[in-house]
């Protein structure tokens, strides 16, 4: 009976910082996601530049709880654009 409230507590004590973690990688790989579409799209009909469809996998990756992946792409095509990464 102890055991099993000493694991209960111990679940809710690091969940909440497993889910925090989640979202803050989802945030940042948004905000990787903004620079690329804003610095290394690709000029669409109107003139304004969208990205392409690397960029948009990483960001589909992103929000599919692939972040991991999704941050690895974004990361490498910035830098490979020469743009520096914001902080994490």
């Amino acid at each position: 009976m102890i055991r099993r409230g000493i694991l209960a507590v111990g679940a809710c004590l690091v969940l909440p910082g497993a889910a925090f973690a989640g979202m803050d990688d989802v945030a940042y790989c948004s905000e990787l996601g903004s620079l690329a579409s804003r610095y290394s799209g690709s000029s669409g009909a109107n003139g304004q530049l969208s990205p392409g469809p690397e960029t948009k996998q990483a960001l589909a990756d992103c929000y599919n709880g692939r972040s991991d992946m999704g941050i690895a792409v974004l990361e490498k095509k910035l830098r490979a654009s020469g743009i520096s990464l914001p902080k994490r």
